[in-house]
């Protein structure tokens, strides 16, 4: 689980380098967005290689074993979604950031993990489903009512 945990760190960094999407550097935001797919689609936009990396992030989201995991999965998808305006992709990522929500987590982590700890995770996953759903005041709506 710790393994998980600081592949989406390291991740998360390295997609929030804050020069990726500037001018020129804009191919290596690409390269980058494309390295799942071995580079095959090279000829693809950043928006649609964004909706491409959030789709096959998501097949993995099922083997995230642990709150702490799927917190820093929904940072690193949050950090990919900033190069897109695109709803898709940020609808995908709310609907898993709710799917999360609703998971009942209980494991070693969890367990001995300290309450601060827990509510710092929920904190994010929360945040994320928030700001990617596609109306915040209905999901401010749904989270209240459930």
């Amino acid at each position: 689980m710790k393994c998980m945990n600081l592949i989406f760190k390291v991740m998360k960094q390295i997609i929030s380098w804050k020069n990726f999407n500037l001018g020129d550097k804009d191919k290596f935001l690409k390269k980058a967005l494309n390295i799942p797919f071995q580079g095959k689609d090279e000829s693809a936009s950043c928006t649609e290689l964004v909706a491409k990396a959030v789709t096959y992030l998501i097949k993995f989201a099922d083997a995230i074993p642990s709150l702490s995991s799927a917190a820093n999965f929904m940072q690193l998808l949050s950090s990919i979604l900033v190069y897109t305006s695109d709803n898709a992709p940020k609808e995908k990522v709310s609907e898993m950031a709710l799917a999360f929500l609703k998971k009942n987590w209980f494991d070693v982590d969890t367990k001995f993990a300290k309450t601060t700890e827990i509510n710092e995770n929920i904190k994010v996953i929360v945040e994320t489903y928030i700001h990617s759903s596609s109306s915040v005041l209905e999901s401010l709506n749904y989270l209240c009512e459930e």
